[in-house]
């Protein structure tokens, strides 16, 4: 899940998109916020539909509802309970990301929580430290099942970062 829902974090983006001569990806940081952030998308999608536009409207509420559902599916406990619904019905892929999703949620928490004793710092070296762990473990277990590399979380940002070209490489650091 990307920041491009947040306000201040899209715009930001979008900024150093533009500074950096990415205008396309600028735009398309500014249409994934209107399409996903709380309040701002149901506004968008009444300006559609309010238009005539019933087809974009529904996009945006399908967008909206993609970014509710991972928001749910990093929640410990509900994303726990939604992948193992997800694997009983044979949604294996939806119910793999759900449960990677909460379990590294509940993994960045304890190690926060974990780090405490040492102070503020601590609490960012716990919390950053397992998350990259659980990272690891996701991104080993997927490449090893698929015979392919599957990075996870951390993984999968800094290789976007790294292998992006271009003007693209603004937008692929948020």
């Amino acid at each position: 899940m990307s920041m491009d829902w947040c306000p201040g974090v899209s715009q930001l983006k979008s900024m150093v998109q533009v500074i950096s001569g990415d205008t396309e990806g600028a735009l398309r940081t500014q249409d994934n916020f209107s399409c996903t952030c709380p309040g701002v998308s149901q506004i968008r999608s009444s300006i559609e539909l309010l238009s005539g536009n019933a087809a974009a409207a529904r996009q945006t509420q399908l967008g909206q509802l993609h970014f509710l559902n991972a928001v749910a599916d990093s929640i410990p406990i509900v994303g726990h309970a939604k992948g193992l619904a997800h694997h009983a019905y044979g949604d294996q892929l939806g119910g793999s990301r759900a449960l990677a999703a909460s379990t590294r949620t509940l993994a960045v928490t304890a190690g926060g929580l974990g780090g405490a004793v040492l102070g503020p710092g601590g609490i960012a070296a716990g919390a950053i430290g397992a998350g990259c762990a659980v990272d690891g473990f996701f991104t080993a277990v997927a490449s090893t099942a698929s015979g392919s590399w599957c990075p996870h979380g951390i993984i999968h940002a800094v290789e976007k970062v790294t292998t992006e070209k271009g003007v693209g490489k603004s937008g692929a650091m948020f």
